[in-house]
């Protein structure tokens, strides 16, 4: 059951899988990806198309691929897969994980690239080498949901799994972030600092940076006046800038 997605739904997906232009969904860990690239494609009502994750072997993903074309797989090499898969009837591939797409994977569909409709899912940034398999396609990014269907979606996760989380407090925690939101409901939660809400949390670096500039200046003119009283308090409120920034870090974490 998708929840709060019906925009991206049907102003993006929708139009891009009836048209058959690739795209790419991407957006931080927990977010929905893989939920709206599986949506994606069992929408699709067609035979000819194949749902994979880089998250399984090469093997694995090869010998999936082979099934859905219609053949036998049988007992042979990788190489001889790729083979028949090239030269076998086209398909409309649904690779999830790409992040996770290893170098001789990446190769693979490469080749496959011009010939085959793609739809991905994965978490950015990628690697130099996953790049050149999703360029020119849309990236449909996938934002936290809004704030009028979270209390919707704490419900579903506590019907499902029993929880005995407050429907209020798994709504707030989780932020908007289905994967966030179930492992809440099942005592499973863990943070992130990639998954935090962009705007939910106010970035003090730049005080922290203009507050320990000051004091290395405070401390170059202590020593060159020969104060050593000034020098010693100036490296007294270094370790209490270091201390201060510490502390704010393990704040942030919880």
């Amino acid at each position: 059951m998708i929840i709060g997605r019906d925009n991206l739904i049907k102003r993006e997906i929708i139009p891009h899988l009836h048209s058959k232009k690739p795209f790419i969904l991407v957006g931080q860990r927990g977010i929905g990806k893989t939920e709206l690239l599986k949506w994606s494609y069992e929408f699709l009502k067609t035979p000819d198309k194949v749902f994979v994750s880089c998250n399984s072997s090469f093997s694995i993903i090869l010998k999936k691929i082979v099934k859905a074309q219609g053949e036998i797989v049988g007992k042979v090499h990788n190489d001889e897969l790729e083979n028949k898969i090239i030269t076998g009837k086209k398909l409309m591939i649904f690779i999830d994980d790409i992040d996770r797409m290893t170098q001789k994977e990446t190769v693979f569909f490469k080749a496959l690239n011009e010939l085959w409709t793609f739809y991905m899912a994965g978490l950015e940034p990628f690697k130099e080498h996953i790049k050149t398999t999703v360029w020119g396609k849309k990236k449909l990014i996938v934002h936290p949901i809004q704030k009028k269907y979270r209390k919707e979606l704490g419900k579903l996760c506590i019907s499902n799994t029993g929880s005995r989380v407050p429907l209020s407090a798994l709504t707030i925690q989780s932020r908007g972030i289905p994967g966030r939101a179930w492992a809440i409901a099942r005592g499973e939660a863990t943070r992130y600092d990639e998954d935090r809400v962009e705007g939910e949390e106010i970035n003090i670096a730049p005080i922290l940076f203009l507050l320990i500039a000051g004091i290395m200046i405070f401390r170059y003119i202590a020593r060159g006046l020969g104060d050593k009283d000034l020098y010693l308090m100036g490296g007294l409120l270094m370790g209490v800038a270091y201390f201060l920034r510490y502390f704010i870090r393990l704040l942030t974490k919880k």
